[in-house]
């Protein structure tokens, strides 16, 4: 039915399912973060292919885990210690 869900159904699913589009927009934002943090450390010696490379072989590993392996940065992984 073109015009409400378009051919890819997108409507459809996210109607069975709206967990995952909030998990696909979750972990969108944090890799747009990423990407933002990569830019910033690294200047003009940033890489977009390396990035994508790393994180797409690195895909399973949680974000904030990526973010302290690519970055050096471990605040992320701080808030998930338990006390």
């Amino acid at each position: 039915m073109p015009g409400i869900a378009g051919n890819d159904g997108t409507a459809k699913a996210s109607s069975t399912g709206p967990e995952q589009a909030i998990t696909h927009q979750i972990g969108k934002l944090q890799i747009t973060k990423l990407l933002a943090d990569a830019r910033l450390q690294q200047g003009e010696k940033f890489n977009l292919r390396a990035f994508h490379d790393f994180v797409w072989k690195n895909g399973n590993v949680p974000i904030a885990l990526q973010r302290w392996e690519y970055l050096g940065l471990s605040d992320e992984v701080e808030t998930l210690r338990v006390k």
